[in-house]
């Protein structure tokens, strides 16, 4: 369920921007691994960082656990799935990664229910 929880947030992030920049979050819930990636096209420096920032915040209280946060240029290759979505004409990918089948499902309804579109 948490598990769920921390992917519709994910996908719901997907209001905060900035960039060209990404941040990669690494964390476990309720035993499960967790790797995503948020990629922001359009914010500045300081408000891209407040936005990995505040996801990490987030998914950290829900999991209980203390997400590992990589900034990164791009996030890399080889994900499961990509949720793309443009809110108030800022525009954001979440790349999904070690995702079990069940979850990876979940996610991209739930990308999908939030008016994003979904990539494989």
């Amino acid at each position: 369920m948490r598990i769920a929880i921390l992917s519709l947030i994910l996908s719901m992030s997907l209001t905060a921007v900035a960039a060209n920049h990404a941040c990669m979050f690494e964390s476990s819930v309720q035993g499960e691994p967790i790797k995503d990636c948020m990629y922001f096209e359009t914010l500045p420096e300081k408000d891209f960082k407040k936005s990995c920032e505040q996801i990490a915040k987030l998914g950290n209280a829900l999991s209980k656990s203390t997400a590992t946060v990589t900034y990164l240029e791009k996030c890399p290759d080889k994900y499961q799935g990509v949720c793309s979505k443009t809110n108030s004409n800022q525009k954001i990918k979440a790349y999904y990664y070690k995702r079990s089948a069940e979850l990876l499902v979940k996610t991209k309804k739930s990308c999908e229910k939030t008016g994003g579109s979904w990539q494989n």
